[in-house]
């Protein structure tokens, strides 16, 4: 769902998509996140707790800022800090990175078939 607001996908959402993608690599992705005493914070995706009903240690959805990829694979070279979404700059680029991901996987077998 498209979040009225905003016209922007969830927290959630994204974080349901990233946990359950499995072409989004998530030993990469970094989660920032707004600490009330220390402003914004980074923690691996693999490492955030996030607060659930039943127990209240963790972090709240709502103080996630942005997803993004520390570093990834394309075309062969290493490339660093690609966004996958971040709230006040109201960007959502989780499929453009799965889309490129898939055009240059699709380039790579094109020209490897040839």
């Amino acid at each position: 769902g498209i979040n009225a607001e905003y016209g922007l996908r969830t927290e959630e959402e994204v974080f349901q998509q990233i946990q359950w993608d499995t072409e989004i690599p998530k030993e990469h992705c970094l989660i920032g996140y707004l600490d009330r005493f220390d402003g914004i914070r980074e923690v691996p995706f693999s490492n955030f707790l996030r607060v659930y009903q039943d127990h209240l240690e963790g972090i709240p959805l709502h103080r996630i800022r942005y997803f993004k990829l520390s570093e990834y694979t394309m075309e062969g070279q290493t490339q660093e800090g690609f966004i996958l979404w971040n709230r006040e700059d109201r960007v959502d680029a989780v499929a453009l990175w799965k889309d490129k991901k898939q055009q240059v996987s699709t380039n790579s077998s094109t020209q490897a078939s040839f």
